[in-house]
């Protein structure tokens, strides 16, 4: 079930940053891949939506992530 948060930071270089849940609780690591391809980079600040998952490493993270608004580059 999609849940939703703020994007509170980002690393374009690096290509991750944080989100922030709007239910609360600890910031949620995203990677850039987990944003539809052919989308301009994430911003801070930005509404997400996104499914949280576990990575390889077992650590919480946004898997499908996606923004509130359509966002053209």
């Amino acid at each position: 079930m999609p849940q939703v948060g703020t994007l509170k930071t980002w690393n374009e270089d690096r290509g991750f940053g944080f989100i922030l849940p709007a239910s609360g609780g600890p910031e949620l690591f995203v990677h850039i891949k987990a944003f539809p391809r052919n989308t301009p980079p994430p911003a801070v600040g930005e509404t997400v939506f996104y499914e949280a998952g576990y990575g390889n490493d077992g650590r919480a993270r946004a898997t499908h992530a996606y923004f509130y608004f359509v966002r053209f580059p």
